[in-house]
């Protein structure tokens, strides 16, 4: 369709663009799927040990400390841990260098109950939920097809770790509410310029993961458009997201400026952090750590880490996801979007890749290996899946989309919790 100045960035099929309407059976499961995961991690919230959730002490500390001295760029060598009542401070040091958007607000949460984790827990849960919900309504804007709206409500949800973690106190839990924000934005193609860029700049101040990615898939979508005549390079709908994008990098040029590198490393993590001996990790190439790669990924895919070897599930998905170029039923909206989401997919992972890979080289950490750093592509990945699965021939296509739902199914913590009952773990 052809367009005017007058038109925004996004703003290219307004008549896909409404919103699905609550008799839709893909919205019902939307639905449903945020209520029990609502359920799911306020159980979490309200149970767990403050120790038990990884990283989450020191996110916890981080905040407390943000509450008693706040900073936009904290002197993360001062940080420290808090000791085991979570009321005073010990002499370990945090080893967190994110930025702090996220700790400043959840400061004041934090000050309401020392030593109580519970009411911010509680925040974080309806910020995941939020995010899931968005990146949902949104997508189901650009999908047609009823057997790809259901599929892709279900892989939205099927990154089981999003539960685990909106039950803890993490700053992953305000990037998936403005990750999800941001694609429904992006997914409904009418967004204002300004919103954009206040998304970038939120996520460049809350989680660098979640920049990243959120960069990658505007910087695309938006070359997208002007290479295909639907945008200008020099106008207000490329300078705002520019401008956002820049203030985004602040915390990092910060970082860069003060420590010399982008992201600040410790000297030393804690012990608890699974790392690999100078004398074994110098006899590691680069495929022999593809392979520990996938591995990790894998292992830390399920709900119950400790009971699957899942790596030959990431390259199921990326199969399915990489489908998604095969001509789809969607607009042409859906299909940019898909392209570019699979592109900005690929692309972070490969950074990740790499990031991890030199982490592994310099210091011989692994932790750089968790699966919840996917969800910062998760929508677009959701999405790609669903058209790649539902684009599929006939004969294929619904036993892909039977095998792709049960896979969901065991991996997620219903699945968890089937095969417990069952005896298998």
């Amino acid at each position: 369709m052809a367009l005017d100045d007058r038109t925004t960035t996004f703003d290219l099929d307004r008549s896909a663009a409404a919103l699905p309407g609550r008799s839709d059976a893909a919205v019902r499961l939307l639905v449903l799927l945020a209520v029990f995961a609502a359920l799911t991690a306020i159980v979490v919230a309200l149970t767990l040990p403050l120790d038990d959730g990884f990283d989450e002490l020191a996110h916890y500390s981080y905040v407390r400390a943000m509450a008693e001295h706040p900073a936009l760029l904290p002197d993360y060598e001062a940080l420290r841990l808090l000791d085991d009542h979570r009321l005073g401070w010990s002499e370990a040091p945090n080893y967190l260098a994110h930025p702090p958007l996220y700790h400043l607000l959840a400061a004041p949460l934090a000050a309401l109950t020392p030593g109580d984790p519970r009411l911010l827990r509680l925040v974080d849960v309806g910020l995941v939920v939020v995010g899931l919900l968005l990146a949902g309504f949104g997508g189901l804007t650009r999908l047609a097809d009823p057997a790809a709206r259901v599929v892709f409500v279900a892989t939205l949800f099927g990154l089981p770790v999003t539960i685990g973690v909106a039950g803890l106190i993490n700053n992953d839990d305000l990037m998936i509410a403005e990750i999800g924000a941001l694609f429904f934005l992006l997914a409904r193609g009418t967004a204002a310029p300004w919103a954009i860029a206040l998304l970038l700049a939120l996520l460049g101040w809350t989680k660098f993961t979640g920049f990243v990615a959120a960069a990658i898939a505007v910087v695309l979508l938006r070359a997208s458009l002007i290479a295909d005549g639907r945008g200008r390079l020099l106008s207000a709908e490329t300078l705002a997201p520019a401008a956002g994008l820049l203030v985004g990098l602040l915390p990092t040029l910060a970082t860069l400026i003060l420590h010399g590198r982008p992201i600040w490393v410790p000297s030393a993590f804690p012990d608890w952090f699974e790392a690999m001996p100078a004398a074994d990790r110098t006899a590691i190439d680069i495929f022999d750590f593809a392979r520990l790669y996938l591995d990790h990924l894998g292992r830390r895919l399920p709900y119950r880490a400790d009971a699957f070897d899942a790596g030959v599930i990431l390259i199921a998905l990326a199969a399915a996801a990489a489908a998604s170029l095969r001509p789809g039923r969607t607009d042409r909206l859906g299909r940019t979007l898909a392209r570019v989401g699979l592109t900005t997919s690929a692309a972070f992972v490969a950074i990740h890749f790499g990031h991890s890979w030199l982490s592994l080289q310099n210091q011989g950490i692994l932790a750089d290996l968790q699966t919840r750093y996917l969800a910062a592509i998760w929508p677009f990945v959701s999405f790609c899946i669903a058209l790649g699965l539902t684009g599929l021939p006939p004969p294929l296509r619904s036993a892909a989309i039977a095998l792709h739902l049960a896979g969901l199914a065991a991996i997620s913590v219903v699945g968890a919790g089937v095969f417990r009952f069952a005896g298998v773990i």
